[in-house]
């Protein structure tokens, strides 16, 4: 005769309270595990971020727009501007590019432009001596320095300014900075001020160079200029920017 075993839910019992024994175990054990992924999380994130931070910066690209500075002026009355410009001059290293920019020595470097006809006059902004610069064969009269110098550099800035003076209201004056490849004519820059007075007041105008080795020249012009008008000219720079 074979022996019983004891009743089934007997045994259903004591597991059941095994399980309910073990399962504080089982909690504390998954709460230990969730915070040991925490902080390896923690971690993580923060090598992420001091590497990142340790990284050099690389500025982006920026681009240098050259345009036409403000003109300045003696005058107390106001001129309106004919290529206005709200940018800040460039600063400018010492060292006159332009030979001869007082006209203290004659005409020597310059020559005339549009048949104009030029004299020297004491009526100067500064020194002795001035340029007169009157109408010629063309409505365009002006006087040029051919060669102020030539480029070391692509992207290099130079700054041009010159004085003049209206003999009356009404008078154009403009200075242009160009840049020759070749002998060919490749980029100019102007700057123009409509002179309503017979006081001095400064033209400025920036070239940003396109061509390592290339020439610049500068040109001053009385675009239009009425008859019986004469325009003064003085104080002539080129500065290369830094």
């Amino acid at each position: 005769m074979s022996q019983r075993s004891g009743p089934r839910h007997l045994a259903g019992t004591r597991t059941s309270a095994l399980i309910a024994r073990n399962r504080p175990v089982a909690v504390t054990v998954a709460i230990l595990l969730l915070l040991v992924l925490a902080v390896a999380a923690g971690r993580a994130v923060s090598a992420l971020a001091s590497r990142s931070s340790s990284r050099p910066s690389v500025a982006s690209p920026t681009t240098i727009a050259t345009v036409p500075s403000p003109p300045e002026t003696d005058a107390e009355a106001a001129s309106s501007t004919v290529a206005p410009d709200s940018s800040a001059p460039a600063t400018t290293v010492p060292g006159n590019l332009v030979g001869n920019p007082g006209f203290e020595s004659g005409f020597s470097g310059w020559r005339p432009l549009g048949g104009a006809r030029i004299d020297l006059t004491d009526i100067a902004h500064q020194g002795n001596f001035a340029i007169k610069l009157s109408g010629g064969s063309t409505p365009d009269p002006g006087v040029a320095y051919p060669t102020v110098t030539s480029t070391r550099a692509k992207g290099a800035l130079y700054q041009a300014t010159v004085w003049v003076q209206a003999s009356a209201p009404g008078v154009t004056g403009e200075i242009h900075l160009l840049e020759y490849v070749e002998g060919q004519r490749f980029a100019i820059f102007r700057s123009g001020l409509d002179l309503r007075d017979t006081r001095w007041h400064r033209l400025r105008v920036a070239q940003l160079v396109h061509v390592k080795g290339s020439t610049l020249a500068l040109e001053v012009v009385a675009p239009r200029l009425p008859a019986r008008a004469d325009l003064l000219i003085d104080d002539v720079t080129v500065r290369q920017a830094k």
